[in-house]
Formats: C-alpha cells, sequence, structure tokens
C-alpha cells in the first residue's frame, strides 16, 4: 500500500516472520485509513473468498475504531463484504503501552460474498482494508491474507488450535446460585 500508516513489521506474526502493523496511538485522521490489495483473477473459482488473520489492543475501556473490508471488481465501485467491530479489533484487550503481539492467540476470519450473487467470482478483484478512526486506539496487526475457494479458507481457519483462558485460574467448581 502507498499509506504511510500501514508498515510491515517483522517479528511479529500469526504465520511467519512479519506482518502489517497500524499504529493507532499515531492516527489522528478523521478519514479511513486504506490498505487496498493487488488485483486478482478469481473467475475459475466457485465461491471465491478471503481470510486473514487479525490482533489489536484498545487504550481504554471503550474502544470505538472499526474496520470495513470492501472488494471492487470495477474502478472505484466498492461492494461491502464485511465489518468488524471496535470490540473484535481491539481483542487483546487494554494496553496502556505499545501493544506486542506475543504469545497471543490472533483471530482470524474468512469472507465471502454472503449476498448469493458471486461478485467475487471475477477476473479483476481488488480488495480494501478500511480503518475508521473515531478515538485514540493502540496498534492493530494484519497478517496471512489468503485468497481462494471458501470451502478451502474455512477449513484451514477452524483446524488451526485455539487457547481458551479462564479466570480465575484455578476455578472454583461450586456454584453460588
Amino acid at each position: 500500500s502507498s499509506n504511510p500508516n500501514w508498515e510491515r513489521v517483522s517479528g511479529f506474526s500469526s504465520d511467519g516472520s512479519s506482518s502489517i502493523m497500524l499504529n493507532g496511538k499515531a492516527l489522528t485522521s478523521a478519514n479511513p485509513i486504506i490498505f487496498e490489495t493487488q488485483s486478482f483473477n478469481l473467475s475459475d473459482l466457485n465461491e471465491p473468498a478471503i481470510s486473514f488473520d487479525y490482533i489489536g489492543a484498545a487504550l481504554s475501556s471503550f474502544p470505538t475504531n472499526y474496520m470495513k473490508i470492501s472488494y471492487s471488481k470495477e474502478c472505484g465501485i466498492w461492494k461491502e463484504l464485511a465489518t468488524i467491530s471496535p470490540e473484535l479489533l481491539s481483542s487483546a484487550g487494554y494496553y496502556a503501552q505499545v501493544f506486542k503481539p506475543q504469545d497471543i492467540i490472533w483471530n482470524d476470519t474468512v469472507m465471502y460474498d454472503r449476498i448469493g450473487s458471486n461478485d467475487l467470482k471475477s477476473n479483476n478483484v481488488r480488495f480494501k482494508f478500511e480503518y475508521f478512526v473515531s478515538g485514540p486506539s493502540n496498534r492493530l496487526y494484519i497478517d496471512n491474507i489468503r485468497i481462494g475457494e471458501s470451502s478451502d479458507l474455512i477449513s484451514s481457519s477452524y483446524s488451526m488450535q485455539h487457547k481458551m483462558t479462564v479466570f480465575p485460574n484455578p476455578t472454583n467448581y461450586k456454584s453460588d446460585l
């Protein structure tokens, strides 16, 4: 992307050695911060989809920034695939210091055209990530962007290991009901 707000960083990744990072502490813009992909030929796929991993942190108890993912098969006409809420974007929790995702499970998502027209099945598809700024935030990381058959992306997404943290640990097995 030509947008200087997104930067490639080494050492923080869900799969590999680097990811792209948006430093929310440095953002003051009222305009969305945009990252666009190159154009892809998805015409040979039965049900094309995009999948990616993300993790972010909040600077307050009430995060407000969100991200919209869209696609275009025509120059300048964008259609929304999904919106990721402020709570999901800051799912790592509150960090007063600079957030660096170490030993933390990243969120993963698979997005496809749910309207049924299969609009993604085209020879010229681009994807756009728009980060909408309405308050201070910490860092957001995106990694492992994959484009392909939705069934392949869904099955690989669910085959990953997921950790669950229980608090307090150890838990009290007795019920107070």
